[in-house]
Formats: C-alpha cells, structure tokens, sequence
C-alpha cells in the first residue's frame, strides 16, 4: 500500500496559493462524439483497477487535508486549520467535494481532489454531480489537481467555471431503457 508522502506546499505568489494550473487549451465543453476512436483488446482486473484508483484517490484526499492544514497554520490562522474536515471520509461520498477547508479570510473553501501518478496533463474523471455541484456553489468550490503522487506530487487549484481551463468529454453514458 502506497503511504501519502509529505506535504510539499509549491506556491506561486502567497501562502495561500497552489502553484498555477496549466494553460487552457478549450474554453468549451466538447459535447459531440469522438472521432477516431481507436479500439484495442486487452484484458483487465476492472476490480483490481477500481480498487487502486479508490487508494489513490483517499491517499491523495489525505495529502490534500495535510497541504490545507499547513496552508493555514502558514497564513497564521491555525484555529482555520483545526476545523478542516475530510468530509468524504467523515460523512461519506455524494457531497460534491471531499474537504471542507477555509480561505484565509474564513470562508469556506470545498474541495473535490482529483489525483493521478501520471503528470500535471493526465485527464482525469469528475462526475455528473461534482461537476453541477460546482455550478451550484462556483464561489465555495475549488478542484485540487494532484499529480505526479507516486514519484514528486504536485498540485493545482481550479475554480469554477471549470469549463474555463478544461475540456470536458462525455465517458460515460447512463443508459435507460425507452
């Protein structure tokens, strides 16, 4: 089992900020169906995979709880650091966010963590709620992008409208019967 490593804080310009996302390549959401789909036969453990990105998403949540602790015991306000919570954790998973943290100013901050061993481009997965959740609170919610978590992690901060610095792509579709 992976361990989380030590919080490593990479700033750009205070305390209370992560280093900066990558530039933006698309400023809308890519609704039509991919083209060039290239289809490959492989076989899958899908219940070892799922396990392991479930490790490396709760090892990546905890390094998160870690960076805002410190995040605010450096800006001098370690009563704001004390009521950080791992709400996915604590209360479980469908909030929209897994950490309930504070701006330095004392409001709320919600994160959803998003981590991946591979580098600061990997696309990553956010779901149909996280996605309208941050719709639904753009000031309160924030997106850490953990990455490179095996070998040197790192991390970025969106804010909402994550359309803005993402390209969204359907990857999963719920199907209904008629």
């Amino acid at each position: 089992m992976q361990q989380v490593p030590e919080t490593r804080l990479e700033l750009d310009e205070g305390p209370e900020e992560y280093i900066a996302p990558p530039p933006s390549q698309a400023s809308t959401i890519e609704l039509t169906k991919p083209r060039n789909v290239v289809r490959r036969a492989q076989k899958l453990d899908y219940a070892e995979r799922d396990a392991s990105n479930r490790e490396l998403g709760k090892l990546g949540e905890a390094y998160v709880v870690q960076l805002e602790q410190q995040r605010l015991k450096k800006a001098g306000k370690p009563d704001l650091a004390e009521k950080v919570i791992w709400a996915s954790e604590e209360q479980g998973d469908g909030l929209g966010y897994d950490i309930r943290s504070y701006e330095i100013d004392g409001t709320e901050r919600l994160i959803e963590v998003k981590t991946t061993n591979g580098g600061r481009e990997t696309p990553f997965y956010i779901s149909e709620n996280e996605l309208s959740f941050s719709e639904d609170e753009p000031e309160r919610f924030v997106l850490v992008r953990v990455y490179n978590f095996s070998e040197e992690p790192a991390c970025f901060e969106l804010r909402s409208p994550l359309e803005q610095n993402l390209s969204l792509k359907p990857a999963v579709y719920k199907a209904v019967p008629e």
